[in-house]
């Protein structure tokens, strides 16, 4: 569960109300106190005459100590209770016996609601010092300060919303589950709303509203909730902005119809597709027409607009059968807005002139379709026309950047990339290929066009060279290069070798036009000293939590990063998930339920196999799981069976089992006693 939120600041309240004083301490009697009380009464309990070590007059003088304090301690519980503070009352009553052996003392402690307990989590547990019951009426809850009075109680009209980012609970962006506070719960369960629960925000000054779920009850205000940061948006709030609140009952689906905003959707096979919508729509439970559903796959985000969901505007999609249409992307019209973070898609030999500012990312799609792979050699090319372009291109990710790509270009100037099958183990013609522009230092406007390299001599007449200023190693000098040949002298800023004549002149070139890094050593062009200090030695962020330079966290991707991708294990799966999210998936994947297309019975996917396997005798090698079985097993070779079971009702059976539940439950026949026998009637 998720950790609970902290408790309200001294002097703040649960619902409205002011928390309790602390009670123990105004009673005269401590923890300890009482704790020593409980030991002395299981002490004499227990008591035994034969026991030498008890000391039954300490004991009584144990116990006439509480007694001289028990007036104090009921008045001042009293005074509590009047006050309506809760708290608690201890009580100590002796009674005197047979030499002091029947001494009786009872303790009752009436403790204040926990306030985690209440939201459904308590990390304390058995220790928590507050009390855990279930039974606690409405009046002791408003006195306890958890509550308002019980007349009171009611839904509020409005709240105050926060991003969900602001209490950096980011899990809530990919669903449409709110925070409420635990008022909200109490009252909703005073008016007997059932579970799933749906609400509608909406935004009075605008009119923009939408349907959510509730996640959890841990918002510690009565009128405070934390909503997804792209509900903030769709509503156009900002954080403490109040909304419209109200309690409604939405209609099961019956059509949904989705647009994705970006050409990129199409990168994704098909079966891929339908495997990760119907995972990520998990976690959602309403659908609203007008928003926008982000689904995240392989640490990609993929962002679809709802058009149109029928019978209602806010519809729920637990439980229910919805027919989907996905239309076709957003961008395939040429008359398009470009939204932020999504790639533009690109045709090969068509040039896209585009410019962008500093440090802001331009991302294009080259499909490739079912029929229509990408060329076997392909050449990226990228003209500068203002400023410096850098290039980064990936198969993997739909926004390559400095942070995350396969391929760079990041020399001055323009830049010019090229693609082979015979030179780059990585490049998939079948896949698309993604690419991201951007100026690091400085605003740019340039031409970007994809080419097709017809000819092999081609290609291998423009290979790649790698670029000087992701160097950023200390550059060793050999000792054979420390001493230059007689009559030759070593330049002191770039470290070539020429003749005594040519270094004057060819030093004071270089302490104009050239700079040495001060750190690794490397003598570039005095235009590149800033792009050489971004790209070698400034520290980027993983998505782990690691910072490193480009070159290492490039490096770092690849081998031990906690977010790299990584495919499910079992065979009936094909998606991948990042390294520390896989295990939760599997433990989803293995639990999932399917139905038997033989028998039609429900079983997990783990099951399925054996399942096939014993009881109808299926022979499973040659089966594709990722491809629809009931086509699969009309063809699949079964174990031949000459014998037919046949019952007294002469029905024939062809397998045991089969045979055994008609005799249980069918047969006219047969009856089973108590103790499990079947004979004949």
């Amino acid at each position: 569960p998720p950790p609970p939120p902290p408790p309200p600041p001294s002097g703040m309240s649960w619902g409205g109300i002011a928390p309790p004083p602390a009670s123990v301490a105004s009673t005269g009697i401590s923890d300890g106190d009482v704790a020593a009380l409980l030991e002395q009464q299981l002490a004499l309990d227990s008591y035994d005459s034969s026991d030498e070590d008890f000391d039954i007059e300490s004991q009584i003088a144990m116990l006439e100590k509480f007694e001289a304090n028990r007036a104090a301690a009921i008045s001042a519980s009293a005074e509590m209770l009047a006050a309506g503070a809760g708290g608690a009352d201890t009580e100590m009553h002796v009674a005197g016996g047979n030499e002091g052996c029947q001494l009786q003392a009872s303790v009752e402690v009436r403790k204040r609601p926990c306030y985690y307990f209440m939201t459904g989590y308590c990390r304390d547990g058995d220790a928590c010092p507050n009390s855990h019951s279930i039974d606690l009426s409405f009046d002791e809850m408003s006195q306890s300060g958890l509550l308002p009075e019980a007349g009171e109680l009611s839904l509020p009209s409005t709240l105050s919303v926060y991003s969900a980012n602001s209490v950096a609970r980011h899990d809530l962006n990919s669903g449409d589950k709110i925070i409420l506070s635990p008022y909200i719960l109490l009252a909703c369960e005073h008016k007997e709303i059932t579970y799933p629960m749906s609400f509608k925000l909406e935004n009075k000054a605008t009119g923009a509203c939408l349907y959510a779920g509730v996640l959890d009850f841990t918002s510690p205000v009565a009128e405070q909730a934390f909503i997804p940061q792209w509900m903030m948006d769709h509503l156009g709030v900002s954080n403490g902005s109040t909304v419209s609140f109200e309690h409604v009952t939405l209609p099961k689906g019956t059509y949904v119809k989705l647009q994705p905003v970006s050409s990129v959707w199409l990168g994704i096979p098909y079966d891929k597709r339908m495997a990760m919508m119907e995972f990520q729509l998990r976690n959602f439970q309403t659908l609203t027409e007008g928003t926008k559903v982000t689904l995240n796959y392989e640490n990609n985000r993929y962002t679809l607009k709802v058009l149109e969901c029928r019978p209602n505007k806010g519809i729920s999609i637990v439980d229910a059968d919805i027919t989907t249409d996905i239309l076709e992307p957003a961008d395939f019209s040429r008359f398009h807005s470009i939204e932020e973070g999504q790639g533009e898609r690109i045709e090969l030999e068509e040039p896209a002139q585009c410019a962008t500012e500093a440090g802001v990312y331009r991302h294009f799609v080259l499909l490739s379709l079912p029929g229509q792979p990408l060329p076997h050699r392909l050449r990226i090319q990228v003209t500068s026309t203002k400023g410096d372009p850098d290039l980064f291109l990936c198969q993997n990710c739909v926004g390559p950047t400095q942070r995350r790509y396969t391929w760079c270009s990041q020399d001055v100037g323009s830049a010019d990339f090229y693609l082979s099958v015979d030179n780059d183990p990585d490049y998939n013609v079948n896949r698309p290929l993604y690419a991201g522009v951007v100026g690091l230092c400085e605003d740019t406007q340039f031409t970007i066009c994809f080419h097709r390299e017809d000819t092999l001599a081609a290609a291998k007449a423009r290979e790649n060279k790698p670029s000087r200023y992701l160097s950023g190693r200390k550059q060793a000098v050999d000792e054979t290069d420390s001493a230059p040949p007689p009559g030759q002298e070593r330049c002191l800023y770039c470290g070539s070798v020429m003749s005594s004549l040519r270094l004057l002149m060819h030093q004071k070139h270089c302490a104009q036009s050239t700079f040495k890094c001060s750190i690794c050593g490397v003598c570039l062009p005095k235009v590149a000293e800033r792009k050489h200090h971004k790209i070698a030695h400034e520290l980027i962020r993983c998505d782990c939590g690691l910072e490193l330079t480009q070159l290492d966290l490039h490096e770092h991707q690849k081998s031990d990063c906690t977010k790299k991708s990584v495919k499910c294990s079992f065979q009936w799966c094909s998606l991948s998930f990042p390294l520390d999210q896989i295990e939760h998936h599997e433990s989803i994947c293995a639990r999932k339920n399917v139905t038997c297309p033989v028998c039609s019975m429900d079983v997990t996917q783990l099951e399925l196999e054996q399942h096939l396997q014993a009881l109808h005798l299926v022979d499973t090698s040659n089966i594709n799981w990722l491809a629809p079985l009931a086509n699969q097993l009309t063809s699949v070779a079964r174990a031949p069976t000459t014998n037919k079971l046949k019952c007294v009702c002469n029905r024939e059976f062809q397998f045991q089992d089969d045979l055994e539940v008609h005799q249980l439950t069918e047969c006219p026949l047969q009856v089973t006693s108590e103790n499990g026998a079947v004979f004949v009637e």
